[in-house]
């Protein structure tokens, strides 16, 4: 009789429909925390066109710059949590600015739940002519004979500044003079003029200038060599091997977002990252995919959130 049963019922089992992944319904909102134009609108954008195709659904990059990223995090909470509003973080707002303001509305280890990696852009050490340094060990020299060499960021707690900050603690350097901009733009701008010497960022927005003379890189702040500037030492070949300094850009959700659509996004963004135009697009920009899964990105965000709050510790940085 048992047997008789399983006979009858195999049709039906043949027959039900397989458990089904996890697809968007609607359009999804890439929310992005800084203004058009930057290697996180950039990253976004790339990203988006290539996420549409794979998850049958248009994704919309939507800017809202603002509170040092607070306004496009909240957006993202405030939201349902569903698969259909994510963020793509900028990693400076989600170590540097918790470091600097520990009473946020948020805590993004707590509150935010990890997607994917997106991309990796290291930085490298940049001067003005007037700085006689080549070296790493020649510019701890010069700042030490100089306090107060002026350097550029992108705002309190950005990548740029803590960075320098580390460079800074790293080369015993008595005091700097921090002056912050809104964008790389206007920071490039004055750092030409001479308005500010130092600035720890990006290759592809000085690589012109570079090439000129107008400005001197004198160390990658990353394990590894750049194919666009080959020559140039890494920080651990000129003799500082603590200065890691990499923005690196990443897919979070809210923490409620159930676990399938989590795998479903995660397995879209490594999906599209494997596509050659895509990383070709992201050379292009001095940039590489970020590798590892959602695990070894949240343990990423943990101890880059140590280190940050240890600089700002050290440094006794208050929010502007």
């Amino acid at each position: 009789m048992l047997r008789r049963a399983l006979l009858l019922a195999t049709p039906a089992l043949l027959a039900a429909p397989r458990a089904r992944a996890w697809a968007p319904d609607r359009p999804l909102t890439l929310m992005v925390p800084n203004g058009a134009g930057g290697t996180t609108d950039i990253a976004a954008r790339i990203l988006a066109e290539a996420l549409a195709p794979l998850l049958g659904q248009p994704v919309v990059v939507e800017n809202r710059p603002g509170a040092n990223g607070v306004l496009a995090v909240q957006a993202v909470l405030r939201a349902p949590a569903d698969g259909h509003t994510l963020l793509l973080a900028y990693s400076g707002y989600l170590t540097g600015t918790p470091a600097i303001i520990p009473d946020l509305p948020y805590q993004p280890l707590r509150d935010l739940a990890a997607v994917a990696p997106v991309m990796d852009t290291p930085h490298a050490v940049i001067v003005h002519p007037s700085v006689p340094a080549t070296t790493l060990a020649e510019l701890a020299a010069f700042g030490r004979a100089n306090p107060g060499l002026e350097y550029a960021s992108t705002g309190t707690g950005s990548v740029q500044h803590l960075g320098t900050e580390l460079w800074r603690q790293l080369a015993d350097v008595p005091a700097l003079t921090h002056v912050p901009y809104r964008a790389v733009g206007p920071a490039i701008a004055d750092l030409l003029a001479g308005r500010v010497r130092l600035f720890i960022t990006t290759i592809p927005p000085v690589a012109g200038f570079l090439r000129d003379g107008r400005l001197r890189a004198l160390a990658l702040t990353d394990g590894k060599r750049s194919p666009t500037l080959p020559d140039l030492p890494t920080a651990a070949e000129a003799g500082m091997p603590g200065l890691d300094v990499v923005t690196w850009n990443a897919v979070f959700a809210g923490r409620a977002t159930p676990a399938p659509v989590l795998a479903r996004l995660g397995e879209a963004v490594h999906q599209a990252l494997a596509q050659p135009g895509v990383r070709q697009r992201m050379a292009d920009q001095g940039a590489t995919p970020g590798s590892g899964d959602a695990t070894a990105l949240t343990a990423r965000l943990a101890r880059e959130l140590e280190v940050a709050k240890e600089v700002v510790r050290r440094g006794d940085i208050k929010p502007d």
